[in-house]
């Protein structure tokens, strides 16, 4: 059964990647599906803008 991550919770994938790329930074946005970028715009966009910010 799959259910949505909620902050602070990892999985094996997240586990891989966090290994592989101990620099990555993994946002869970909690309450929503496939599609953050749809069910979330505010959300997703303010961590877009501060990940922008940061380069």
């Amino acid at each position: 059964m799959r259910v949505a991550l909620a902050p602070g919770d990892t999985s094996p994938w997240l586990d891989l990647v966090k290994s592989r790329a101990p620099g990555a930074r993994i946002e869970i946005v909690p309450g929503v599906g496939h599609f953050p970028q749809l069910e979330a715009t505010a959300h997703v966009n303010a961590l877009l803008e501060d990940f922008a910010a940061k380069l």
